[in-house]
This record gives structure tokens, C-alpha cells and sequence, in this order.
């Protein structure tokens, strides 16, 4: 039985056409909701949902990789592949949030405004934690971890499918435990 490796996934031009389509109309459409002015209170919450969504899957492919390393799973081989190509939306998610952070945490988070925190004395006592620096800097070192944990888990994979080297299994194994 010949040894099957991934290869490149090839979109037809048509397809592509779609996507690129699809992505240049789903971006008009948030522009038109954020300088909308009554659309800006719509669209933030649901920029975050998504966001939340499609991040959760990918690190959800993270933790599935990792769990198969530590239990050392061979069953698992083909699925990994799967989860593992779901970590591929971390570098984009980590962009998405810092855009959310610049531009929508104002409209979504009421511990943001001043004059909320001066009025409520819980939040008062909580404002070290929750400011802007530092659930940025949270944000920032937690998305950094998880991209540089996918990317020696998925490239130690992708490396040992060429080499066949089970040195790089057990490397998965020590990292994700």
C-alpha cells in the first residue's frame, strides 16, 4: 500500500471567484454597519460573536491535536489533519481581534468608559485588571502562545509526514503535555 501525503489544495478560478466575491461583499457590508450610526451598535457585537465562533474552532483543532499527542492516539492520524488545518485561523483571528480591539471594544465593553467606572464602585476595585493596556497585552501574549504552539505541533507533523522521523512524535508528545 503506497504511503498517501496531503498535497496543496487547488481552487478552480471559479471558485475563487466566489470567495473573493463573497469576502469584498461581507467587508462592504461591515463598513456600511460601522460608519452607519445606528448600525455601529449591531455590527461590533456581532463582529466579536464571530469571531468567538471561528476562533473556538480553531483552537478547539489546537486542544483535539494536542489531547491525540498526549495520549499518543495513532487512530487519530487522518482526523488530526483536519483539526490540525483548523489552527490555520489563528494568525487571522489574532489580526481580526486586534482590529475588534482598536475599533469596537468602546461599543462593546462598558468598563471602557469613564464615566461607567466612576459611577460603579465594583468596577472601581476591578480596573486594574480591566483596562485596555492590559487585556490588550492578555490578549496579544494568549493569541502569540497559541499560534507558536500550533505552528511547531502542525510543522513537526507536516515534517514528519516527508521524513517518516518518529523522533518528531514524541516532540509533539513532550510540547503538548
Amino acid at each position: 500500500m503506497e504511503h498517501l501525503v496531503p498535497g496543496k489544495l487547488e481552487v478552480s478560478k471559479r471558485l475563487n471567484t466566489v470567495i473573493v466575491t463573497s469576502v469584498f461583499i461581507g467587508v462592504v457590508t461591515f463598513l456600511l454597519g460601522v460608519f452607519n450610526p445606528s448600525g455601529e451598535s449591531r455590527v461590533w457585537p456581532a463582529f466579536l460573536t464571530s469571531l468567538f465562533y471561528f476562533s473556538s474552532l480553531a483552537l478547539g483543532g489546537l486542544f483535539f491535536t494536542a489531547i491525540q499527542h498526549v495520549v499518543n492516539a495513532g487512530w487519530s492520524a487522518s482526523v488530526r489533519r483536519v483539526a490540525e488545518a483548523f489552527t490555520a485561523f489563528l494568525p487571522a483571528a489574532a489580526v481580526l481581534t486586534i482590529v475588534l480591539l482598536a475599533f469596537g471594544s468602546h461599543s462593546l465593553y462598558e468598563w471602557l468608559h469613564a464615566d461607567v467606572v466612576s459611577a460603579d464602585a465594583i468596577l472601581q476595585k476591578k480596573a486594574a485588571y480591566l483596562n485596555m493596556g492590559f487585556f490588550s497585552v492578555r490578549t496579544v501574549v494568549f493569541f502569540l502562545g497559541w499560534i507558536l504552539l500550533a505552528k511547531v505541533l502542525v510543522g513537526n507533523s507536516l515534517k514528519q509526514d516527508s521524513s517518516g522521523d518518529e523522533k518528531l512524535t514524541h516532540r509533539n508528545r513532550k510540547i503538548s503535555i
